[in-house]
């Protein structure tokens, strides 16, 4: 399903001009907590949750900028929930679409 398998813990991380599907996709039931990570120039969205029970957590040093689509990006039962400070500006069809919360 091209999702994560169970739970992971991106730190520190960076996924730059990812040409694919985006920065992060998670989907079928995979949650991810996310902390210090850049991503930045990715097509269609930085980070997307797809599917029930999918869940991403930004909690805070998070950077998702220049996005050429969606900065956030979470449908048909996935949530993103951001805590602590992120950042999200020039995502060219905006920041947040779907089960955002918590996110500027």
């Amino acid at each position: 399903d091209g999702g994560l398998d169970g739970l992971s813990d991106c730190r520190s991380g960076t996924v730059n001009f990812n040409q694919a599907s985006g920065g992060l996709f998670l989907s079928g039931g995979a949650q991810a907590t996310v902390s210090g990570s850049t991503l930045n120039g990715n097509i269609q969205q930085g980070i997307l949750a797809g599917g029930p029970g999918t869940v991403v957590r930004l909690t805070g040093g998070n950077s998702i900028t220049g996005t050429q689509g969606l900065g956030l990006n979470a449908q048909n039962g996935g949530t993103i929930t951001c805590t602590g400070s992120n950042t999200l500006s020039g995502n060219s069809s905006g920041n947040v679409l779907g089960a955002v919360t918590g996110c500027q």
